[in-house]
């Protein structure tokens, strides 16, 4: 049977272990200073509600030519005015936009989002990184929009990557408990949490997930590639933003690394090929099946995100993109000399 320790820890070992990872992250920073501003971001959620101010007159062909892969999709797939006749997105849209409900979800976004200057330095930041080490990828235009709750963050190909404004309002947001959403979801729909949910989003669809999933091991690696890739486009963000976890969570996690890895080697699972014995540890969620309740869901995210930091300190003459080009879970797993 496993023993699970607490969360105390002496406060002066804390801040010892914070400052030498602050330290040590800091020292391997590349050098982007030479990397000019590469990325366009657009308001899409401004230029939409525009069609509808009185005294101008309404023109979807600004739209069109102004976002002229965003608003198709927008229209089409994620609000799904689903037409080929421009004539019913213009309908669709103003009704949409005239709403009472969105209107004021609007204002509030505006509100929120008054001063975007911070959030879109940290983009440009993290496009800067993502250049360097893929510097023949092409950079995506950023399109903020928000869609009624619809969709968080979204890619189109490799030219855009969008992001739902109305998704990151902050957790205690008054119409989030109307959606439907749970509260462990609920809980990440904030403003710190805007730029790990975009650039995770970009990492899966420049390094998209092999299908069908073998192993359990296989979707641990591949779930901790998206967060090694974070390490490296947004180094000043704190780890539980990354995953999505309260800083309690993610010391749990810490405290109880070694145990969390006992339970998945005497469970037998690491090599399980049936998702449905596995998921629980994959997926999001309020805590993971059989540990205790202060396991937090995804737990085989953040243990395949140890592995890969590990693996890449063990193995420096591999470069980041070699390492996404292994889809051997184990073959990273072995030369991790992952034993915690």
């Amino acid at each position: 049977m496993l023993v699970y320790k607490s969360e105390n820890i002496i406060l002066i070992i804390i801040c010892i272990s914070i400052l030498a990872c602050n330290v040590n992250s800091n020292s391997k920073l590349p050098d982007i200073s030479n990397i000019e501003k590469i990325v366009e971001i657009k308001n899409f959620e401004k230029a939409l509600f525009q069609t509808n101010v009185k005294g101008q007159p309404f023109s979807q062909e600004r739209l069109l030519n102004d976002f002229p892969a965003f608003y198709p999709f927008y229209a089409n797939e994620l609000m799904q005015w689903d037409s080929q006749d421009t004539t019913k997105w213009k309908n669709a849209l103003l009704e949409f936009t005239k709403n009472q409900d969105i209107q004021s979800l609007y204002d509030s976004v505006s509100v929120k989002f008054n001063n975007l200057e911070t959030i879109n330095k940290e983009l440009v930041t993290a496009f800067k990184y993502f250049q360097y080490y893929f510097p023949d990828h092409k950079i995506p235009d950023v399109v903020y929009f928000i869609s009624g709750f619809r969709q968080m963050a979204l890619t189109l190909d490799n030219d855009v990557l969008g992001i739902g404004l109305d998704m990151h309002m902050g957790k205690d947001f008054k119409y989030y408990n109307a959606t439907g959403y749970p509260k462990y979801s609920i809980n990440q729909f904030t403003k710190e949490h805007l730029s790990s949910h975009a650039m995770e989003v970009w990492a899966q669809q420049i390094h998209p997930e092999p299908l069908p999933v073998s192993r359990f091991i296989d979707e641990m690696i591949y779930r901790g590639k998206m967060l090694y890739f974070l390490d490296l486009v947004l180094p000043s963000v704190s780890d539980h933003l990354k995953i999505g976890y309260e800083t309690d969570q993610l010391d749990w996690c810490k405290n109880n690394e070694k145990e969390i890895w006992e339970f998945f080697v005497e469970k037998k699972i690491l090599f399980e090929n049936t998702s449905a014995k596995f998921k629980y540890y994959i997926n999001d969620g309020p805590h993971s099946n059989g540990m205790p309740k202060k396991a937090p869901g995804k737990i085989g995210r953040w243990v395949g995100w140890q592995i890969v930091r590990k693996f890449m300190d063990q193995n420096p003459d591999v470069s980041v993109q070699e390492l996404f080009e292994i889809s051997d879970g184990a073959k990273i797993l072995k030369k991790s000399k992952y034993k915690p």
